[in-house]
């Protein structure tokens, strides 16, 4: 159906994308090309789609010029929440350094999850009105 169809167009784009060297339209074809492999019921490939956009955050910190080398940085997940993925960054820095990484590091992702067209959710509530009879 449209998913299977999707996902070969987003494998066309993600080929490009890769050739080209553009790493946010590849940010942004990972993420829906795992959103369309949960979709159809296929969490493996979803997850594999979720590590290689993650790829692309470790990117980032690692090209943080304030960030310390030795020891490495990671990128991980922190937790599963009820409407969220949560994210955890550590990186080392030199003391007087670590608010500005922090910061740098912060917007870099934002900028990237823009660019990718990723979304922050927010948890959301339907509230039904019931009328008596």
């Amino acid at each position: 159906g449209q998913f299977e169809q999707a996902i070969e167009c987003y494998q066309q784009v993600l080929a490009f994308v890769r050739e080209v060297g553009d790493r946010r339209g590849e940010g942004q074809t990972l993420n829906n090309l795992g959103v369309a492999y949960k979709n159809l019921g296929q969490p493996q490939r979803a997850i594999d789609c979720f590590q290689q956009a993650m790829a692309i955050l470790r990117d980032l910190v690692v090209k943080n010029p304030r960030v310390l080398k030795d020891p490495a940085p990671g990128v991980g997940i922190k937790t599963l929440a009820d409407s969220a993925v949560v994210l955890s960054i550590s990186a080392w820095t030199r003391v007087l350094d670590h608010g500005a990484a922090q910061g740098e590091i912060y917007q870099a992702i934002l900028e990237q999850f823009r660019a990718s067209d990723i979304e922050i959710p927010f948890p959301r509530r339907d509230v039904r009105m019931l009328t008596g009879s």
